[in-house]
Order: C-alpha cells, then sequence, then structure tokens
C-alpha cells in the first residue's frame, strides 16, 4: 500500500479536481428537475406585465389618439406642399 505523502504535488492536485467535480455533479444531479414545466398563460401574462411601467397602457392609447388627430387634421387641411418646392395653388400668381 502507498501512503499518501509517497504522492506527488500533481496526483494530490487531480485527486482534489476529481473531488471537486464528483461534488459539482452531485449538486447538479440533485438540483435537476425531473421534468420542464410548459409555461402557461398566467406566465406569458407575468412575464409581459413585467417589462411595462404603470402608466404604459395609458401612455400607448394616448399615443394612439394622437396619431388619429394628426390624420383627421391632415385630411381636413387638404393640399400639402411637396417637396418640389411649390406654392401652393391659392398662392400661385397666374395673371401675368
Amino acid at each position: 500500500m502507498k501512503s499518501d505523502k509517497t504522492n506527488t504535488p500533481e496526483e494530490k492536485k487531480e485527486e482534489k479536481k476529481e473531488k471537486k467535480d464528483d461534488k459539482k455533479k452531485e449538486e447538479v444531479e440533485e438540483g435537476k428537475p425531473d421534468k420542464i414545466k410548459p409555461v402557461d398563460e398566467a406566465d406569458i401574462e407575468l412575464l409581459n406585465r413585467y417589462g411595462r411601467g404603470p402608466y404604459s397602457e395609458k401612455i400607448k392609447s394616448i399615443e394612439e389618439e394622437v396619431k388619429n388627430y394628426t390624420k383627421t387634421i391632415n385630411k381636413l387641411c387638404g393640399i400639402r406642399e411637396s417637396d418640389t418646392g411649390l406654392a401652393l395653388p391659392t398662392n400661385w400668381v397666374l395673371e401675368v
């Protein structure tokens, strides 16, 4: 039989590493769940609400209202200026 004193320092390091690896494997196996539970609707709702602030729904609805108002204002204004640099037809001087 060999005593522990005859082991080289390298062999002792390897033994320690093996023991640590064995402990890690046991910890992983003990903490590992048997089956993975699928995500249900309540979990999805929780995840969706997690990233939102307390006023996000109100802000979103107000932003939609602003978009709708700008659309109606643009429709009521009629002709817009174009990128060609021409003025509105009401500003044209036709009598030259």
